[in-house]
């Protein structure tokens, strides 16, 4: 089946003043062109964000602060829901939480890097990927998104050998001023993407659709 993730950072550092309100910014992530059934929120900075976008979509959604104005969230249709906990690394600054998706385990994770502290995106960095490859084996595919500020030939390199392909590739348009560092690797096939050029956001979302086979 086809399973389109669509991955956002919703900027809570550097937000358009037109969407310095949760109405506002709900209501322009509702008039988005990216319908997609799993979608991954970055920068985040209200803790009832997630419960009012879920509330809106009739989703379930999995969220986690790693510090001020920086949440993470995962929105997800409740046939989805595996009632397994979401899994979380303060230090790697990822969580992780495994979906069934026509009857496959599909494990979610979203990420958003440190920017500023090179060697703290390195160490994280490095986590992400150790954590990868212990529960590869855990689910039928792997899906890792979010935003790394890594460009996207860096993180491919990390992530040699394990069987993700990437939907933003080298060459591709970047996604943010710094360059291609928003992404979204997976073991599926990545069949198409979409992206919301003409969005409020400094960091350009994206959906990636991927072929979940059994």
């Amino acid at each position: 089946m086809d399973l389109p993730v669509a991955v956002f950072n919703v900027d809570a550092t550097t937000r358009h003043r037109s969407l310095n309100t949760q109405d506002a910014l709900l209501a322009h992530l509702a008039a988005g062109p990216l319908a997609a059934p799993v979608a991954v929120y970055t920068e985040v900075s209200s803790k009832f964000f997630a419960a009012r976008l879920a509330a809106g979509r009739d989703a379930c959604y999995a969220d986690h602060a790693f510090g001020r104005a920086d949440r993470t969230v995962q929105l997800f249709p409740p046939e989805y829901d595996t009632d397994a906990p979401t899994s979380v690394s303060d230090r790697g600054k990822y969580l992780y939480t495994p979906l069934s998706v026509d009857g496959q385990t599909v494990l979610l994770y979203t990420v958003h890097l440190s920017r500023r502290d090179a060697a703290a995106r390195k160490r994280q960095l490095g986590l992400l990927v150790r954590s990868v490859e212990k529960h590869r084996g855990d689910a039928h595919e792997v899906v890792v998104c979010g935003d790394f500020n890594t460009p996207c030939d860096a993180l491919l390199e990390r992530f040699a050998g394990m069987g993700l392909g990437a939907a933003v590739r080298p060459g591709d348009a970047p996604t943010a001023a710094s360059g291609s560092i928003d992404n979204l690797l997976a073991t599926a096939p990545i069949t198409g993407v979409a992206r919301w050029a003409d969005s409020k956001f400094t960091h350009v979302p994206f959906a990636a659709s991927l072929r979940v086979e059994k």
